[in-house]
């Protein structure tokens, strides 16, 4: 199962709290009968989810939680999640999405990428204005 959103923005300086809040509230509401049944999974399900909003809001700065507001990302974006080995259109063809931190490759990496298109592929690099998107 994806992770379930608690409808939660937290500013960079109350992160630690929010950490803080989310695994205290683990802590002191979590079952301990069995490893199975210690886990963050199980608590949402017994609690749920606005019960559990609740708790971590009572646990952060000011007692409150703030909404994540309008979701700005484009789900109808269909290459949204390209990292790793998938499937082209043409049978029996694949490409791999990778990350580029900061827009930025060293050369001896762009080497590397030519030698394992070389010998996994037909010899081609392809670049697109997308990475890192």
């Amino acid at each position: 199962e994806e992770a379930i959103s608690m409808d939660a923005w937290v500013p960079e300086a109350h992160v630690i709290h929010a950490c803080d809040a989310i695994l205290t509230t683990f802590r002191d509401f979590g079952a301990r009968s069995g490893r199975q049944k210690c886990r963050m999974m199980w608590l949402m399900k017994d609690m749920g989810l606005e019960n559990f909003r609740d708790e971590v809001a009572k646990r952060m700065p000011g007692g409150k939680l703030e909404t994540e507001g309008t979701d700005l990302v484009d789900s109808t974006h269909k290459r949204r999640d390209y990292h790793g080995v998938h499937k082209q259109k043409q049978e029996g063809l694949n490409y791999v999405g990778m990350n580029v931190p900061a827009g930025r490759i060293q050369a001896k990496d762009m080497f590397e990428m030519a030698t394992l298109a070389d010998a996994y592929g037909t010899g081609e690099v392809r670049l697109t204005v997308e990475q890192n998107y």
